[in-house]
């Protein structure tokens, strides 16, 4: 498709026809949950993220102007379209293939070449591990503990406060698929994204998430 359709207009239809793609698989299987098949809506929506990034990041390097780019687009605006390899490579790579994190094009190249200083993730692989290790646990031990009710004679406050324990009791789940996907991309040598003031080095260059800002929504 990239090479049919007109630059300037490759990102919207990319990111069209995959959440078009991507909707008509959750129908699909919203409508039939009983259905004895491999669900693969998750990777599907991986693959989603990855080839709408892709469009945009190719329309930031081939169409807008240089300077019109803040200085994040610039270093990763892709200026020409890659080979078939390494498009496939950075879509269905096993390492993100199931649940991301979501990266960027041109890191995911700079670490397929080994361009970069390699460090020592040992340590950060260690502090994430056992972060999944207590999002699991609490999703073992919460999950089942809260559920809405169905009684008329709950006040509107009790029925908030439900709803409120019942969402975040199913979160740490996710919490944990999100933060094990990234420690795989670290222990692989994938996330490094340069040194503190202090010396310690940064793992977060996949951390599409963080769990404190989210669940106390502060920027």
């Amino acid at each position: 498709m990239f090479f049919m359709v007109d630059p300037r207009r490759i990102q919207i239809y990319t990111l069209l026809i995959t959440m078009v793609y991507l909707t008509f698989f959750h129908v699909r299987r919203y409508a039939n949950p009983f259905v004895d098949e491999l669900d693969f809506t998750v990777a599907l929506m991986t693959l989603t993220q990855k080839m709408s990034r892709f469009a945009f990041e190719y329309h930031d390097g081939t169409v807008r102007s240089y300077q019109s780019l803040t200085p994040t687009q610039k270093s990763l605006a892709i200026k020409s379209l890659p080979g078939i390899l390494p498009y496939l490579s950075y879509n269905v790579g096993f390492l993100g293939l199931l649940a991301g994190p979501l990266c960027s094009f041109n890191d995911y190249q700079v670490f397929i070449h080994g361009e970069e200083k390699k460090r020592n993730p040992n340590v950060v692989v260690f502090k994430k591990l056992w972060l999944c290790c207590f999002l699991l646990a609490a999703h073992i031990i919460l999950s089942d503990q809260f559920s809405v009710s169905n009684d008329p004679n709950n006040s509107v406050m009790y029925i908030f406060l439900e709803l409120y324990l019942t969402a975040a009791s199913r979160r740490p789940k996710y919490y944990f698929a999100w933060t094990l996907a990234d420690v795989i991309n670290n222990a692989a040598g994938f996330g490094y994204n340069g040194v503190l003031d202090y010396g310690e080095e940064r793992w977060d260059l996949l951390s599409n998430l963080n769990i404190l800002r989210i669940e106390v929504s502060v920027p």
